[in-house]
């Protein structure tokens, strides 16, 4: 499909596995002072925000850098939005009003940095086993920041292989899951009953639980919108109308995505009040570092044991 709104299309490389993603476009938006603002539609609760955005203790320290990076007015900052269709941003008429663009221009806001430039990677229908293998020959260079989106496609075992690269890359990016729910199997109209006979059918959850559990193993923060609003969408609330929320039973509309933008947002608020400088290593003011890979915990699922022994990079 041909990118919407502002930013450059391009194919896809071949990946190492040898297969080619054909016209799958990454969109690369840069955001500037004079960019126009996505509505900022509901405003959630800082209660709300506190249930959606968890810090997981930030292990690696890597938001925290990333917090510092925000600050330095000579940098040029990269986010990647590695998932789903969802990421692509499907049925959002601009591309700047995806989850990423929104954070991007939140970041944009909040910080010093010269310029953010997004780059999406969502690629529809596509589940983590098809891309952990080819995940460099897709990111930029030297991304500072990696929002990774897959509870749409459940593979946990294909999600925690993705992770463990992620962390192991040389420019040390900041890993940020997201996780937002489906409620039936593919994109289909959301069915005519209410939102708690709905939510009984939710077939994400379990595999939203799972992929919250690995980020935990990991220390990795997580934007999940479904305990963010679950309670308002259940209790009928009018801001939280789940039709209001999502295009269809996977999708979630521009007001769906500004939400999870918040999300991610308040993560970034919690790690600029707790500092770069406490990142483990001593890292101080913009000196985020790689890691050893071999610091990485042993793989959460028995499925993945093999890689206890392995590096991310050889993996």
């Amino acid at each position: 499909p041909r990118a919407r709104g502002t930013g450059s299309c391009r194919p896809w490389r071949a990946s190492s596995t040898g297969h080619s993603h054909g016209h799958t476009c990454a969109i690369e938006v840069r955001l500037s002072s004079r960019a126009s603002k996505a509505s900022a539609m509901v405003a959630m609760t800082a209660d709300m925000l506190q249930r959606g955005a968890a810090l997981n203790g930030d292990t690696h320290g890597l938001l925290r850098c990333f917090a510092d990076k925000c600050d330095d007015p000579s940098r040029t900052l990269h986010v990647v939005a590695l998932g789903t269709s969802i990421s692509a941003g499907h049925g959002v008429k601009k591309s700047s009003r995806t989850f990423a663009a929104s954070f991007a221009h939140r970041i944009r806001t909040v910080g010093r940095a010269v310029a953010v430039v997004e780059h999406n990677l969502g690629m529809p229908g596509h589940q983590p086993h098809a891309v952990e293998h080819c995940l460099s020959s897709h990111l930029p260079e030297t991304p500072d920041m990696v929002l990774v989106e897959y509870a749409a496609m459940p593979d946990p075992v294909g999600f925690e292989r993705v992770v463990r690269r992620l962390l192991g890359h040389p420019a040390s990016p900041a890993v940020v899951i997201v996780n937002l729910p489906s409620f039936a199997q593919g994109p289909s109209p959301l069915p005519k009953q209410t939102a708690a006979e709905i939510f009984a059918r939710n077939r994400t959850l379990h595999a939203l639980a799972e992929f919250d559990a690995i980020a935990a193993h990991y220390g990795l923060p997580t934007s999940s919108l479904w305990p963010a609003v679950s309670s308002r969408v259940l209790q009928n609330d009018s801001q939280y109308q789940l039709q209001d929320l999502y295009l269809e039973s996977m999708h979630p509309s521009e007001a769906g995505h500004d939400l999870v933008g918040q999300l991610l947002g308040e993560l970034l608020r919690q790690a600029r009040e707790l500092g770069g400088s406490a990142a483990p290593g001593g890292a101080g003011k913009g000196a985020c570092r790689p890691r050893n890979a071999t610091a990485l915990p042993r793989p959460y699922l028995g499925k993945n044991a093999h890689w206890a022994n392995e590096t991310p990079a050889e993996a």
